[in-house]
């Protein structure tokens, strides 16, 4: 594809993981582990939409490596800064008025927004600014040689910083942090990944390969979970993790699928009005849930509160945002 030419599938996946943001917090009755159908069915809710911030990652990967083909870095930064940094920064601000956090030094309040302990959810722009950091060193690799430079980072990365410590995890052995791909870090891996599912064709057969990983990527992290937590009585994350090697599977599997599904995308009107609003709805809708909680007390461990909620917050986040795009000044921390 064209780079500027519009990719349905990029639209539909921004609004997905945007939904999918939405209902891991309104299923936030996961954490409290609990023997019962309720926290199994939790259980599931919360391993189908762990896809969120990856396919995210990937996507912006997608969009946003080649950016050195249409403006110069210094251009692409002014861009994150105002679409992304200053809403940021802004809506911490709120979310320390917010949750009372009035006694503060200057250090504490620069602090709180640093490491996100106003809003917590927030932890996920300092991941995206890190991913905006880096893109620079990767958009000045040729063209011409990305995608064997690429591939070979996705696979070595894939192979020493997310499998073997995943499988050395299940053995109760100690993995050796020194042998690290600092390169594809964190993550990077998931920006590089989007980019080379979007750019490249991949073979059938590989896809299929792709593919049944990642179902067993997805099944291992609900019967996994399940299974450690009963036998635990508590909350086990071996298998949980954006970069941990289940979830790494599902998502990729996730963005392959819809991007091989680009040109069945043809009705998009829902998902084009819907999209623009979709960081807003990032911004905005931790404030909503917890005031929607407070007064509405209400029980959240049933899978159809859950359902209802997740829903019903995220369509009210979505046009309280296109709302909040109308009025002059606001727009400018809700872009």
């Amino acid at each position: 594809m064209a780079v500027g030419k519009k990719k349905n599938y990029i639209t539909v996946l921004t609004v997905l993981s945007a939904f999918a943001v939405v209902m891991l917090h309104a299923n936030g009755a996961f954490w409290t582990y609990k023997k019962g159908t309720d926290w199994a069915i939790e259980n599931i809710i919360e391993c189908i939409f762990y896809f969120a911030v990856p396919v995210f990652c990937m996507a912006s990967g997608a969009k946003l490596l080649d950016f050195s083909k249409r403006y110069k870095t210094s251009e692409f930064f002014k861009k994150r800064i105002g679409k992304v940094l200053i809403p940021f920064v802004v809506w911490s601000l709120v979310g320390a008025l917010y949750f009372c956090h009035n006694d503060m030094t200057f250090w504490s309040l620069l602090s709180g927004i640093f490491n996100s302990k106003f809003v917590p959810i927030y932890w996920f722009f300092i991941m995206i600014f890190s991913l905006y950091l880096a893109m620079p060193i990767f958009s000045a690799i040729p063209e011409r040689k990305r995608k064997s430079v690429f591939g070979y980072a996705i696979i070595i990365g894939l192979i020493i910083n997310i499998a073997l410590p995943f499988v050395f995890a299940l053995m109760h052995a100690t993995w050796n942090g020194e042998l690290f791909l600092w390169p594809v870090g964190g993550y990077i891996i998931y920006a590089l990944m989007g980019y080379y599912i979007d750019r490249y064709e991949i073979p059938k057969k590989w896809r299929m390969v792709i593919y049944t990983l990642g179902v067993a990527g997805l099944m291992t992290h609900i019967i996994g979970t399940f299974v450690l937590s009963n036998n635990a009585g508590e909350i086990v994350r071996t298998f949980k993790g954006y970069q941990n090697l289940p979830c790494v599977l599902y998502s990729a599997a996730i963005f392959l699928a819809f991007k091989n599904l680009d040109k069945k995308f043809t009705r998009m009107k829902l998902f084009d009005a819907i999209a623009p609003a979709t960081f807003g709805v990032y911004l905005i809708h931790w404030f909503v849930l917890d005031i929607f909680k407070y007064y509405a007390n209400i029980n959240m461990d049933n899978v159809f509160v859950i359902f209802g909620v997740g829903i019903g917050l995220f369509v009210w986040c979505v046009l309280a945002t296109k709302l909040l795009k109308n009025i002059p000044i606001v727009r400018q921390i809700v872009p």
